[in-house]
């Protein structure tokens, strides 16, 4: 729900700077909020295009193409605090962080990392490619938009029944696709990047094999049931998930603690990749 606070600033920034404060003075508050340079070339439009994950539609929840089976199963024993990368210490991958950019491509991101994790699990650790984020953006047509959001179900559709090829982020010629756009951190362009066109090749640097033997593909694609003991129950037995979750703009404004919506306007849909569990030291 969105809050009912009213900025009484029309500039972006300004407005997050309200918000900060607000989270600050606000005694229940379980994180600590602060104001962030990187946002300061950036207005509602331009970050709400950042927030890519879109939401299926009714119709398309009914709809075959869309339709997909939910895991509910649930562990009898889930431990009060789980790390993915302790449990498989050799897939390096668990712990990356890799740079969208200015594209709404976190459904690609998701879904990239959290497979390239699971590859590595389910081959008992000895083998940890990492899957291009790039060819799901940029060949998945019923994924979405490319950079305009896309359906992180349909990218595990789209492993499953077309294949994913290797890739990592730009300029890393290692894989055979690797991201289009470089990692600009703090100093991010506020125009939305364009997608390129698919292309069913590897990049010009790549010396493994060609495309069509690059390829990796998914058993299945399906669900979590939403509820946290069937995800705890899914990270612990097969490896990181995507998940998607709303974004408000206090969200940008995170520091430290626990964060929990407390105030600001809806922003979109956002994907990330979830490792593990654990307890705050707040309680």
């Amino acid at each position: 729900m969105e809050s009912a606070y009213k900025p009484t600033v029309a500039t972006f920034q300004q407005y997050l700077a309200e918000l900060a404060e607000q989270v600050n003075a606000d005694p229940t508050s379980s994180w600590k909020a602060t104001v962030y340079e990187r946002w300061n070339n950036y207005d509602f439009e331009s970050i709400r295009r950042m927030n890519g994950a879109l939401e299926l539609t009714e119709e398309q929840k009914s709809s075959p193409e869309f339709a997909y089976p939910v895991v509910s199963r649930v562990s009898n024993s889930i431990p009060e605090s789980f790390d993915s990368q302790t449990q498989w210490p050799k897939c390096t991958s668990i712990n990356e962080i890799r740079d969208q950019a200015n594209c709404g491509s976190c459904w690609a991101f998701g879904a990239g990392e959290a497979i390239t994790d699971r590859v590595c699990v389910a081959t008992n650790q000895t083998s940890n490619p990492r899957i291009s984020m790039d060819n799901i953006l940029t060949c998945c047509g019923s994924c979405g938009y490319g950079c305009g959001g896309g359906y992180p179900i349909q990218a595990w559709r789209y492993w499953v029944s077309t294949g994913v090829v290797t890739g990592d982020g730009y300029g890393n010629y290692q894989w055979c696709q690797p991201y289009f756009l470089p990692s600009c951190g703090l100093s991010c362009p506020s125009t939305e990047a364009v997608a390129p066109a698919c292309s069913k090749s590897c990049n010009a640097n790549y010396t493994g094999q060609p495309y069509s033997s690059n390829l990796y593909f998914g058993q299945s694609a399906y669900a979590v049931a939403n509820n946290v003991a069937a995800i705890q129950t899914e990270i612990m037995t097969n490896g990181p998930v995507e998940a998607t979750f709303s974004v408000y703009a206090d969200f940008y404004q995170y520091q430290s603690g626990v964060y929990v919506h407390k105030t600001g306007q809806y922003l979109g849909g956002h994907a990330i990749k979830i490792v593990g569990w654990g307890v705050s030291e707040q309680g």
